[in-house]
């Protein structure tokens, strides 16, 4: 017997045909009412990275309290609450949550995410688009981390980049 997971897109399981056992990871059986909140709360605090600088470590109630936000605003899908917590403990500061209206600030969908987590890299922005640009484009595992990454991601933006 061969025993193989597939993880793909819900549109997409119908093609794979009918010899198999189909587990919706979406479905309430498997994420808890709370998970998302918890995963967020962790990034935030790094408590098992030491060495990760964030502006929550030891204020758990607030890192709490911001974790419930952004798993609410991205309506629990993980991919977004995941970027959102990466990017809000690479910050200075954490999110002042005296400030009216702060939960609305956390984006609510993946390309407010993404947005989000491009903006971070302030100046280095248009750059860091030309080199991912590439992958786009990319199927199966990608682009191998070698010139011709480089050299593409230079092509399609018009720039040079120095592998």
């Amino acid at each position: 017997m061969v025993r193989l997971l597939v993880g793909t897109r819900a549109e997409l399981v119908a093609s794979l045909g009918t010899a198999m056992r189909v587990h919706d990871l979406d479905d309430a059986a498997y994420l808890g009412e709370h998970d998302i909140d918890e995963y967020v709360a962790n990034v935030l605090l790094a408590e098992h990275e030491p060495d990760v600088p964030t502006p929550y470590r030891d204020r758990g109630a607030l890192a709490r309290q911001v974790a419930e936000a952004v798993a609410e605003r991205g309506d629990r899908v993980f991919l977004v609450a995941r970027m959102t917590a990466r990017g809000l403990r690479s910050d200075d500061k954490p999110v002042d949550v005296s400030v009216p209206g702060w939960r609305d600030r956390l984006p609510s969908e993946i390309g407010e995410a993404f947005e989000d987590y491009l903006g971070r890299f302030g100046p280095d922005e248009p750059r860091i688009r030309a080199l991912l640009q590439p992958l786009a484009f990319a199927e199966g595992k990608g682009l191998p981390r070698s010139q011709l990454w480089t050299d593409l991601a230079g092509a399609l933006s018009g720039g040079r980049f120095d592998g």
